[in-house]
């Protein structure tokens, strides 16, 4: 049996006006059923990395959602997005983290709502670091080493973990 014959044999079946259920309608249906759970199967064994991923993913979109229909619906919203996209959003929180850490590393507060004694000291600081703060600013990361750094990652963690169970 193949999976052709199957689907024709049930669009006929199922086109004609009085429709009695026959023995071969059953063992089509399940050729069927169990054809499709064999490529299940053997998709995920082939993705088993992206399972992992999917799996965690899943996990932190519950965590911050506490609904599961909400979080499956947003991660599959964050699947259906261009990989650039990722790459693009990956490389502005990238820089976004350079400068919070560099802001913090020189003593410029996360708090916006400074004394104005507090202001003044971080206009001093900011002053004094005004060279090293733009070139933050402007962003450390180019969005071609970023992209080659993910190419890099990404493959080596393939290789490296495309055989683990």
């Amino acid at each position: 049996m193949t999976i052709e014959h199957t689907f024709d044999w049930l669009f006929k079946r199922l086109q004609t006006p009085i429709f009695k259920p026959h023995s071969h309608d059953l063992e089509c249906l399940t050729f069927i059923a169990e054809w499709v759970n064999r490529e299940k199967e053997e998709t995920l064994k082939k993705n088993r990395l992206f399972a992992k991923l999917y799996v965690r993913s899943f996990m932190y979109e519950m965590m911050f959602y506490k609904d599961l229909v909400i979080s499956q619906k947003n991660l599959h919203k964050e699947l259906s997005y261009p990989l650039e996209l990722h790459y693009e959003i990956f490389f502005n929180r990238l820089n976004d983290v350079e400068y919070q850490n560099f802001a913090q590393s020189i003593g410029i507060s996360e708090e916006r709502f400074l004394s104005e004694f507090e202001n003044d000291i971080e206009k001093l600081i900011f002053t004094e670091n005004e060279k090293e703060m733009l070139k933050i600013i402007k962003g450390k990361w180019s969005k071609e080493k970023v992209t080659l750094a993910l190419n890099n990652q990404i493959t080596e963690a393939i290789n490296n973990y495309k055989n683990l169970p």
